[in-house]
C-alpha cells in the first residue's frame, strides 16, 4: 500500500507539475499575445499620428495656398486700382488742358470782339473810310 500511495503521490506530483507547466505555458502565450497586441496598438497609434500629421500639413499647405492667392488677388486689385487712378489723373490733366485752351480761345475771342466793336461803327474804321475791306 505504501508503494501504491507513493505512486499516487508521484502521479499527483507529476500532474501538478504538468498543470504548472501548462499554466506557465498558457501565461507565457498570453503574455506573448498581449505583447503582440500592444505592439499592434502602438503601430496603429503611430499610423494614426502619421495620418493626422499629414492631414495637418495638407491643411496648412492649403491654407497657405489660399493666403498666397488672396495676396496675389490683392496685389492685382491694387495694381488695377493704381492703373485706374493714373488713367484718371491723365484724363483730368487732359481735360484741364482742354479747359485752359478753351478759356484762352474764349479770352482771345472776347478780345477780338472788343477790338472789333471798338472799330464799329464804320466811321471809326480807317479801312472803311478808305473804302478798303475790313481786316480779318
Amino acid at each position: 500500500m505504501h508503494l501504491e500511495s507513493q505512486k499516487q503521490d508521484e502521479k499527483r506530483e507529476q500532474q501538478r507539475q504538468d498543470y504548472e507547466a501548462r499554466r506557465e505555458d498558457q501565461q507565457w502565450q498570453f503574455q506573448q499575445q498581449q505583447t503582440k497586441l500592444e505592439e499592434k496598438r502602438i503601430e496603429a497609434d503611430k499610423e494614426i499620428a502619421k495620418q493626422r500629421l499629414q492631414t495637418e500639413v495638407a491643411a496648412r499647405n492649403e491654407a497657405q495656398k489660399r493666403e498666397d492667392r488672396y495676396q496675389s488677388d490683392m496685389k492685382t486689385l491694387q495694381s488695377e486700382s493704381n492703373r485706374k487712378v493714373r488713367e484718371q489723373e491723365r484724363e483730368n490733366e487732359r481735360l484741364a488742358e482742354e479747359r485752359q485752351k478753351e478759356a484762352k480761345w474764349q479770352e482771345d475771342n472776347r478780345r477780338y470782339l472788343i477790338e472789333q466793336r471798338s472799330l464799329w461803327p464804320p466811321q471809326r474804321d480807317p479801312n472803311w473810310q478808305a473804302g478798303l475791306p475790313r481786316p480779318k
